[in-house]
């Protein structure tokens, strides 16, 4: 009788660890092998094991001319040549290879240059969890900037960057990481050659 007493304790236990503890890895996500919805140039690197990420991008630039120094006939104040805002977006969609679990780091890295009547605004999203960067006049920096992202449960990872750039300024992305210890070894982004 004390013997069957001290199995069923003992299976009453285990069956009680075994519902309080998850299956390990079991409901964590993991990133598939393939991006899709491309909209700009990029290369896309997953870790073997599913469970970090690198982008590159080629060419995501937002870049806007100065104003003019002196009025154009028929103005009293400097206007813009062209449209004083430029904006750029890239959306990228990372399937996962089973709905779960999320929780990671997206480090992006870019450089932003404004002069003295510039600005240039980077809005990071991912699923909706947002961060907002804000380059005021006379920046002219690389930058590292970090959203840190989870979610219980999520099929996919919708990753937006939004470039804003205004009278006389340019903001680029360079790479968006996952991986911090990836991110650290990369040297400072620079800037990009204005383009003619």
């Amino acid at each position: 009788m004390f013997n069957k007493i001290k199995l069923s304790c003992a299976v009453g236990a285990f069956i009680t660890l075994a519902c309080a503890w998850p299956a390990l890895g079991a409901d964590e996500a993991l990133l598939s092998g393939k991006a899709s919805y491309p909209l700009l140039q990029y290369d896309y690197a997953p870790s073997a094991d599913g469970k970090t990420f690198t982008l590159v991008y080629g060419d995501l630039v937002a870049e806007v001319n100065a104003y003019n120094a002196v009025p154009v006939p028929g103005h009293t104040e400097p206007i813009h040549p062209t449209s004083p805002v430029v904006s750029k977006i890239s959306t990228i969609v990372l399937p996962l290879r089973n709905a779960g679990q999320v929780k990671m780091p997206f480090i992006v890295q870019g450089y932003a240059f404004t002069g003295p009547a510039g600005r240039a605004t980077l809005l990071v999203s991912v699923n909706g969890t947002t961060k907002t960067v804000e380059f005021s006049a006379n920046a002219d920096q690389s930058f590292v900037e970090t959203l840190d992202y989870a979610s219980t449960s999520v099929a996919d990872l919708r990753v937006t960057l939004v470039l804003l750039a205004e009278c006389d300024a340019q903001l680029s992305i360079a790479t968006v990481d996952s991986d911090l210890a990836v991110a650290k070894k990369r040297p400072p982004t620079k800037r990009k050659q204005k383009r003619v």
